[in-house]
């Protein structure tokens, strides 16, 4: 065994063991977006960054020596992580409330509440292909893949079926079955295991869709048309106002309120706040408050303030 330092405690570890698990069975929270424990390093998403002997380094590409000191939260790793997440969700629309993989497992969902993200700095670019629905157990939405390239791990290198592919050079990159065919048509034999190590909602069973709550069953329009509601009258980046509404005695920017609890949620806070495993209890025994919530944010008024009652 040797001694590893992280953040300032020392931990022991195994010569050669990779710092993202020795990190992972600290305790510590890194982002890690495109790491698996069964897949190993994948290096796409450098959300990992963490920083050794004023350097930043990929925490899953990292083997521990004796004597290591390592800093996941500095200002320079922190930066490095937002960074790169942001970088993913370029490739991905954030939609937790009312999609079908709002199961708590949601490496994506998680990340995004890990880092307090309220806005997407990089706008979502949409892709220009339909749904692949021609699997009867699993469809692929080339419009939230973000090209993490776990699927692809698993199936060239675990499952050795080598179906899955991304093309790098394409301008519009996606998961590729058979170097482009439908998944009907190619050689997948349905192992379900590109589905399982999926981050996000891109590879869904077809079985769950619809299942993660009754928002989810909602017809398609339905669901669209509330998303482009919360996502149009979301603040912009450059325009944001600077909100501590999850950072108690701090002053918000945009209400001029010391206390958290006194801090109006933006929209994006609000779907994150009725995001994860008690959004249907939530919005059962509050119905007409969720429904005056969309009200409101149809028709741009502002959230209650700290003297204003639902």
């Amino acid at each position: 065994m040797i001694s590893v330092t992280i953040d300032g405690v020392v931990q022991e570890a195994q010569a050669g063991e990779r710092l993202i698990d020795v990190v992972n069975r600290t305790g510590s929270k890194v982002p890690q977006v495109c790491y698996h424990p069964q897949l190993g390093p994948i290096q796409t998403c450098d959300t990992c960054m963490v920083e050794i002997d004023g350097q930043l380094f990929r925490a899953c590409a990292t083997p521990v020596s004796d004597g290591l000191s390592v800093n996941t939260k500095s200002e320079a790793a922190d930066k490095a992580q937002r960074e790169a997440y942001d970088r993913i969700l370029g490739n991905h629309m954030l939609y937790c409330t009312v999609c079908d993989n709002n199961n708590g497992n949601c490496t994506v969902h998680n990340t995004a509440k890990l880092l307090a993200v309220e806005h997407q700095n990089i706008p979502f670019r949409t892709k220009p292909y339909e749904v692949d629905n021609t699997n009867p157990f699993y469809r692929y939405d080339p419009d939230q893949c973000i090209l993490c390239g776990r699927c692809v791990e698993a199936c060239q290198n675990l499952e050795v079926n080598e179906t899955l592919s991304i093309n790098w050079e394409d301008p519009h990159p996606r998961v590729l079955w058979d170097g482009g065919s439908t998944i009907g048509e190619s050689s997948c034999v349905s192992c379900g295991h590109c589905v399982t190590v999926c981050p996000c909602n891109a590879l869904m069973e077809k079985s769950m869709l619809g299942q993660a709550g009754f928002f989810t069953g909602l017809p398609k329009p339905a669901l669209e048309g509330m998303i482009n509601i919360v996502k149009g009258i979301e603040p912009r980046p450059a325009t944001a106002p600077s909100c501590a509404y999850r950072k108690p005695k701090r002053q918000c920017a945009s209400r001029g309120f010391v206390e958290r609890k006194q801090c109006a949620p933006t929209a994006v806070s609000v779907v994150a706040s009725m995001s994860g495993p008690g959004t249907v209890t939530f919005l059962r025994s509050n119905l007409w408050k969720a429904r005056l919530m969309v009200f409101r944010l149809a028709s741009k008024e502002s959230l209650p303030g700290p003297h204003q009652q639902y």
